[in-house]
C-alpha cells in the first residue's frame, strides 16, 4: 500500500521506519543502501504516509528527494500487511452497533468509507465518539471493506519513539523539534474506568492498575503513582475506579479510589439527608421504564454490584449505571455481556432495573434472558 508520496525519482530503497512522531510531524527511516550514500537515517514527513498508521518497524520503500535541509523520503510505500490505517470516525450509532470511518489511505483504495461493526473495537466500543482518530487494519467482507482490530489512538504524540543525536541519522527541521501539547486521549476524557491493582511498590511509590477496557485503548496496564491513590498505598487485588490523565510517561491513572466509592458516598450522603427530613421521592430523568441496552462493565460476586457500560444513560446521568445483585435474580453476568434494562432512582442514585440478558445459540438465534423471581424464562426474539 503506498503512501502519499512526493515527486522524487532515482532509484528505490528499502528500509524501516525507525522512529515517527505525529506531534512534530516527521520521523526516520533505517535503510543500509541510503546509509551508504547519504551517511545518515531518512527524514520523512507525516504528509507522505496520510492515511497509515505509523509503527516502528514498519518496511517501506521510498525513493529520496535532495533539497536545501539533505535528502528526504518521497513516494513512500508501506509496506506491512495487513496495512494499519489512521483515521476518523465519521460517525457511529451506538444503539444499531455500527459506523463509519473516513480515511484518506483508505478512500484512495476502496473509494468510500470503511464500515465499522463496534465489535471491531472490543470492550471500547461502546464509549467511541465521532471525530475520534482510530487505528485499524481493513477486510473484504459481504458488506465491503470493514475495519477489524480497531483501537483508539491514545496520543497524537510519539507512535514509536523519538529519535536522539546518538542514534545517527537526518538533522532536524529548522528550528528543532516543535514542543508537543499533551494530548487528549481519546474515548477517556472525564470517564471513570475500572480495574485492580496489579502491582504497587511502596519503597519506589508507583504500581500498575489491570483494566480491561484501558488495556483496549493503550495497549498497557495503567501506571499509578502513590499521590493519586487514598492513603498512598494499595494492595495487590485491590479494587478500584480512576480517571485517566497525561503524565511524563503517558497515560495515567488518577483520582483512584475503592471501586464504587462515589456511588457509595452518594447513597451516605442520600440516607443522612432522609434522616433528617423527608422531602418528596425526586424523579430522575429516564426513569419512565424506558429499555436501555449496554454491557456489563464490570461486576463483583462477592460484593454484589458491578456496572453496566450505556451511551445512552451516560449521557443522561454523566456515569455508568450502578447495577446490585438483587436486579439479577440469582444470575452472575461476565464482562462484556450484552444486557438491556430500565432505570430507577435506588438510594445511591440512579440504578439499573428489569435486567436483562442477551444469548447467542450456534444456529444464528437470538434470545433474550429474563431473569424473573425463581426461573428463568428463555424468550426467542429474532433469528439474525
Amino acid at each position: 500500500m503506498s503512501g502519499a508520496g512526493g515527486g522524487g525519482g532515482g532509484p528505490t530503497y528499502s528500509g524501516h521506519v525507525k522512529g515517527f512522531s505525529l506531534d512534530t510531524g516527521y520521523g526516520f527511516i533505517e535503510s543500509p543502501e541510503a546509509h551508504a550514500s547519504y551517511g545518515k537515517d531518512i527524514i520523512f514527513f507525516k504528509t507522505s504516509v496520510t492515511g497509515y498508521f505509523v509503527k516502528k518497524g514498519d518496511p517501506v520503500t521510498f525513493t529520496i528527494t535532495v533539497g536545501q535541509k539533505g535528502p528526504t523520503a518521497s513516494q513512500v510505500e508501506m509496506l506491512a500487511n495487513p496495512a494499519t490505517y489512521l483515521g476518523k470516525v465519521k460517525s457511529f450509532n451506538l444503539q444499531k452497533g455500527w459506523g463509519l470511518i473516513q480515511c484518506e489511505a483508505t478512500e484512495k483504495i476502496y473509494g468510500k468509507d470503511v464500515f465499522m461493526l463496534k465489535t471491531a473495537l472490543g470492550n471500547a466500543g461502546v464509549g467511541v465518539q465521532p471525530g475520534e482518530m482510530l487505528r485499524f487494519s481493513v477486510q473484504d467482507t459481504e458488506r465491503g471493506p470493514s475495519a477489524v482490530d480497531a483501537r483508539a489512538v491514545a496520543s497524537m504524540g510519539n507512535q514509536c519513539g523519538e529519535r536522539s543525536k546518538a542514534a545517527g541519522g537526518g538533522s532536524m527541521p529548522m528550528g528543532g523539534p516543535r514542543q508537543a501539547s499533551p494530548p487528549t486521549f481519546a474515548g477517556s476524557a472525564g470517564r471513570l474506568f475500572y480495574g485492580s491493582i496489579k502491582t504497587f511498590n511502596v519503597e519506589k511509590g508507583w504500581g500498575m492498575i489491570a483494566c480491561q477496557e484501558s488495556q483496549a485503548m493503550y495497549g498497557k496496564d495503567m501506571f499509578v503513582l502513590k499521590t493519586s491513590l487514598e492513603g498512598g498505598h494499595a494492595n495487590p487485588g485491590d479494587e478500584v475506579q480512576f480517571t485517566i490523565g497525561f503524565g511524563q510517561k503517558g497515560p495515567q491513572a488518577e483520582n483512584v479510589q475503592p471501586a464504587g466509592a462515589a456511588q457509595a458516598a452518594a447513597g451516605m450522603q442520600q440516607a443522612r439527608s432522609s434522616q433528617r427530613s423527608s422531602p418528596p421521592t425526586r424523579t430522575l430523568a429516564g426513569t419512565d421504564g424506558q429499555v436501555y441496552s449496554g454491557v456489563i462493565k464490570s461486576y463483583s460476586a462477592e460484593k454484589g454490584w458491578g456496572f453496566i457500560a450505556c451511551g445512552e444513560t451516560s449521557q443522561l446521568y454523566g456515569k455508568d449505571m450502578f447495577l446490585q445483585r438483587s436486579a439479577l435474580e440469582g444470575h452472575a453476568p461476565n464482562q462484556g455481556e450484552e444486557v438491556s434494562f430500565s432505570v430507577k432512582n435506588g438510594l445511591k442514585g440512579p440504578e439499573a432495573t428489569n435486567v436483562s440478558f442477551n444469548m447467542s445459540f450456534g444456529d444464528g438465534m437470538v434470545a433474550a434472558v429474563i431473569p424473573t423471581a425463581g426461573f428463568e424464562e428463555i424468550r426467542r426474539v429474532s433469528p439474525y
